[in-house]
């Protein structure tokens, strides 16, 4: 599963396992959640992996606890008086005598052993570890649940509905919010979504690919490449197929729809031109819609 909807999980306290353990670690990522995050796996916990530690370590932005003796004090037992010495006198040079003050470094002649880390008294949080089908159902609701709001989505949300978008073609019933729709639109190109906008939101459309797309704020500078060109044909032809086209009240805009529409050439289905029946609309306002 991708690292976006992962995230996104691990903020509502689920972790996912997306692959097959190559052997149960399950005792060991628990006993290391709670001693490092102070995190309590309440279920799922036969499906704990090792490289989940890592991955909570960086979502909460914890640095692993990694000690000169990986497994003090187990490994040191092992370690005959000498070798300790060498060990000792090895980092001592290595860091006084060579002035590597920045170089961290382990003992050399220890044996691996898993390493344990002291907690302290902080409160805890209860998570669920959940199979990768399980978490593509959890992030479907929220997926629906953000395009159903109306309020402008934060860069965060907006990139997890765009990433699904993409990866699951489904179907779009509903979308909250004009600007979410307009800019999905953009990135995603699924003319699915213009049944959320109108003809008078094309122009917020090309705006929005000549800011995003050409870095120009000024859409009265308009240089779009041909597959740009031809999107925003396609997006004008399914308004109009809608019936969701009436300029008459746009007429305020006639200098930028001038300009978009000789730059796109465009030509409705059945050589019908479009630049013609906007002209004869600003000819006599208020009295005829396309």
């Amino acid at each position: 599963m991708k690292q976006i909807y992962k995230e996104l999980l691990f903020e509502k306290n689920y972790l996912v396992a997306d692959v097959e353990p190559s052997r149960d670690d399950s005792f060991e990522v628990i006993f290391a959640f709670a001693a490092l995050f102070n995190i309590r796996i309440v279920a799922g916990e036969k499906l704990a992996q090792l490289d989940m530690i890592a991955f909570a370590a960086d979502q909460l932005g914890v640095k692993l606890p990694d000690s000169f003796f990986r497994g003090f004090p187990a490994s040191v037992k092992t370690l005959s008086s000498d070798e300790m010495l060498f060990d000792q006198l090895y980092h001592y040079t290595k860091t006084y005598g060579l002035n590597l003050f920045e170089e961290t470094g382990h003992a050399l002649l220890e044996s691996f052993l898993d390493k344990t880390a002291f907690r302290e008294k902080k409160q805890i949080r209860e998570f669920t570890i959940i199979s990768e089908k399980d978490a593509k159902a959890k992030i479907a609701e929220v997926y629906g649940d953000l395009l159903l709001s109306s309020k402008t989505l934060g860069d965060k949300q907006y990139n997890l509905v765009l990433e699904y978008l993409r990866d699951y073609d489904c179907e779009i019933t509903t979308c909250g919010s004009k600007s979410t729709a307009i800019r999905l639109l953009s990135d995603s190109r699924n003319l699915k979504l213009t049944q959320f906008i109108t003809m008078q939101d094309v122009i917020k459309l090309v705006e929005e690919i000549n800011y995003r797309g050409y870095g120009n704020d000024d859409i009265k500078k308009l240089n779009l490449r041909t597959p740009d060109k031809k999107f925003i044909c396609d997006v004008i032809d399914k308004l109009i197929e809608g019936s969701r086209c009436d300029i008459e009240t746009y007429c305020e805009r006639k200098a930028v729809w001038t300009n978009l529409l000789q730059q796109l050439r465009y030509q409705q289905t059945g050589n019908d031109d479009l630049l013609a029946r906007f002209v004869a609309c600003w000819d006599c306002p208020r009295k005829c819609s396309l």
